[in-house]
């Protein structure tokens, strides 16, 4: 208990009021790093599209990345496909020794990413599914994720 007052400067009858407000700041805290991500995902989404190309006169946004896991991934995308309804998305994520990866495309189009995304999957002894405009799974990094990617163009736009 001594090392509880000391830590949170205040006498021990105060100490559960006090640990609730450490509680409190921590969890507003959270929610702050939560909207400063959210506005650093929207900014990275507008990035992606402005440097996105165009493979046989479509529209493509690929990335790969070391630091993004699968929801992060799924909101970028999200996000892009928010920003231009005639815009395939392609994104993989390298991180924690594993390969995931997810497919969207605009509303304006209708390429089959579900399709898409289950024809790379098993080389990469992968499982994961979708709709037909948004599409997500993992598997193993027995593959690059560029030759992933690569497959994933070539399987949608043939």
């Amino acid at each position: 208990m001594l090392g509880l007052t000391n830590a949170l400067s205040v006498p021990q009858s105060d100490l559960v009021e006090a640990a609730e407000r450490v509680l409190l700041q921590s969890k507003e805290y959270e929610k702050t790093i939560e909207e400063l991500n959210e506005k650093i995902l929207s900014y990275e989404a507008k990035e992606l599209l402005h440097g996105a190309d165009t493979i046989h006169d479509q529209k493509v946004v690929q990335m790969i990345s070391k630091q993004h896991g699968m929801k992060e991934l799924q909101k970028l995308a999200k996000m892009v496909l928010k920003e231009d309804p005639h815009v395939i998305v392609f994104l993989i994520s390298e991180a924690e020794d594993k390969l995931q990866i997810v497919c969207g495309r605009g509303e304006a189009l209708s390429y089959d990413m579900n399709l898409s995304l289950k024809e790379v999957l098993p080389f990469i002894n992968g499982r994961g599914g979708g709709k037909k405009d948004f599409a997500q799974g993992g598997g193993e990094p027995i593959r690059s994720a560029e030759e992933v990617l690569i497959e994933l163009v070539k399987v949608t736009l043939h």
